[in-house]
């Protein structure tokens, strides 16, 4: 009767008179191991942790082989202290599975911390080490993957989420876990199809609201997709129904930019700064457009000031935006700054954004004199896109990862020839190239073979590249295999040699970033047969221009 007027008070929310009654109980029947666990639970719920304790520690002594004092020890350990939790399941295989999960929060919150101090790839580890202990956590699960995704593995990040739900095909986290996945993907389309195989009397609040923006998404994508196919009135007719979303705003400016018209771009970015006032993309694309008409003190306004402390890493992409735009503005210091800050965070990982990074960080160094630096920047950069690996690279393997690589995407491209640029700069290099061609028209008539060769040595000087080149051009239209009183050399007296002609070019020249200025005297002109209308006289000079040899030649 005791035990149940302490149930009934403890269920009701009076602790005090359930402990009481729980007391009352168990002084009448010490051995009554249910009279303990419910003192235990009215001890806890009063907040006197060490009484519950005390309760739960006597319950299991009385009945070693129930796993329930067990249990409540283990959830009053596991909030205070999580050591000594461990230390309790330990030989307990009826909390084998709860130990596993402890274990596996514990790494969490270890990786937690280390991602809150840059260490990225420390917490990814430990994120990997917390999932083979519960594998069953989807949102650990999707951690993880997209971990990966900004690792540049995106495909294995979806498999793993992939695979799990199909073990767990019931858990709709899952479904909701992987349709996150693929939005962060930009494939809103796919994550609304994974979303739709669960009915949705089972989905959620949250399943819903996802549903609602991916449909979102979906529109944005569309309208890239007619954006990049030169479909710009249909691009903008997608976007105009979900005004004014900051996304939908944001497009709309950056198209209007790209076309030329600020001021279309100006009002949407404006429009944006009314839905979200911190928009910092915002705040971004208006000092771009006032830096591209020249208004330097409005772009210097508008850009957002440097916080005292380090912004979130998430926000890393956005700042380096900003500090490329205060390099612009000639505030080298402030984006040198930028870039400093966030580098120990970018160290931790590799992806599209951390190359990103280190190249507009390397670009920084370079434009203010700091070529050693900029180059040891090159090498993270080239390293973060997988280019080269992380050490162990020697110079002529990072020569050879300079060279253009046929058909390779654009960032790729453009790491490799900041690297060129940047070492040729710093380094005393010589080049040599070699090209030979012919051109065979009709035999005996048209037959031109040449071939030209370049040796040229570069070395920095005063903050750009002085140069110095030898290039020799021969020429050579090949000779009559017939008779020789053929077309106009029956008027032109031909002789032997006519169509062969050499030329030597020296030049030198001084250059920093745009055109070279170049001295040098061009090749000799040449004759050679060009058919029946006689010799004709063309000087070979190439792109270094100089007055042509040839009477009447441009």
């Amino acid at each position: 009767m005791l035990l149940e007027q302490a149930d009934g008070a403890l269920e009701r929310g009076e602790a005090s008179l359930a402990a009481k009654r729980y007391r009352q109980a168990v002084r009448l029947d010490a051995k009554e191991a249910e009279g303990w666990l419910g003192l235990g639970d009215a001890n806890l719920a009063l907040g006197d942790e060490a009484a519950a304790e005390q309760a739960y520690g006597q319950a299991r002594r009385l009945v070693p082989g129930d796993s329930r004092p067990l249990l409540k020890l283990f959830a009053l350990y596991r909030a205070r202290d999580p050591e000594r939790a461990l230390a309790l399941i330990e030989g307990s295989p009826a909390l084998a599975a709860q130990g596993k999960r402890l274990r596996s929060e514990l790494l969490q919150q270890q990786a937690d911390s280390l991602a809150e101090q840059g260490e990225q790839s420390g917490a990814q580890a430990l994120r990997q080490q917390a999932l083979t202990l519960t594998p069953e956590d989807p949102w650990l699960t999707y951690r993880v993957a997209s971990t990966l995704a900004e690792q540049g593995e995106a495909g294995r990040g979806e498999l793993m989420l992939r695979g799990g739900l199909a073990l767990y095909p019931r858990d709709a986290a899952w479904y909701r876990a992987l349709a996150l996945y693929l939005s962060g993907q930009e494939r809103p389309e796919e994550g609304r199809r994974v979303l739709a195989r669960l009915p949705k009397a089972q989905w959620s609040e949250e399943m819903g609201a996802l549903d609602r923006r991916l449909q979102r998404d979906q529109t944005l994508t569309e309208a890239r997709r007619l954006h990049q196919e030169g479909q710009l009135a249909a691009a903008e007719a997608h976007l105009r129904p979900l005004l004014p979303d900051p996304e939908a705003l944001l497009l709309l400016a950056g198209w209007a930019a790209q076309r030329g018209e600020g001021a279309e771009a100006d009002a949407f970015y404006r429009r944006l700064l009314e839905v979200e006032p911190g928009s910092l993309e915002a705040r971004i694309g208006l000092a771009e457009l006032a830096l591209d008409r020249g208004d330097r003190a409005a772009a210097r306004e508008w850009l957002p000031p440097w916080p005292d402390t380090l912004p979130p890493i998430g926000e890393a992409g956005v700042w380096r935006e900003v500090a490329n735009l205060y390099q612009a503005l000639g505030e080298s210091a402030r984006a040198e700054a930028i870039f400093t800050a966030y580098a120990p965070s970018m160290a931790q990982a590799s992806s599209r954004d951390s190359a990103l990074f280190w190249r507009d960080g390397a670009r920084q160094r370079f434009a203010t004199g700091q070529t050693g630096q900029a180059i040891e920047l090159d090498r993270k950069a080239m390293a973060a896109a997988g280019l080269i690996p992380d050490a162990g690279v020697n110079e002529g393997d990072l020569t050879r990862a300079t060279r253009a690589r046929e058909g390779e995407e654009w960032l790729a491209a453009s790491l490799r020839a900041d690297l060129d640029r940047h070492y040729r700069q710093s380094q005393t290099t010589v080049s040599f190239d070699s090209d030979y061609w012919g051109s065979s028209g009709t035999g005996g008539t048209s037959d031109l073979r040449a071939l030209t060769q370049m040796l040229q040595l570069d070395t920095p000087w005063a903050g750009g590249t002085l140069f110095g080149r030898i290039e020799r051009v021969d020429m050579d239209a090949g000779h009559f295999s017939g008779q020789e009183k053929f077309g106009t050399c029956v008027e032109r007296l031909c002789t032997p040699g006519d169509q062969q002609a050499q030329g030597t070019l020296v030049a030198a020249g001084w250059h920093k970033g745009a055109g070279p200025s170049i001295w040098g005297r061009p090749p000799l002109a040449s004759r050679w047969w060009t058919g029946a209308a006689g010799p004709r006289c063309r000087a070979i000079s190439g792109i270094w221009g100089g007055p042509s040899p040839c009477p009447g030649a441009p």
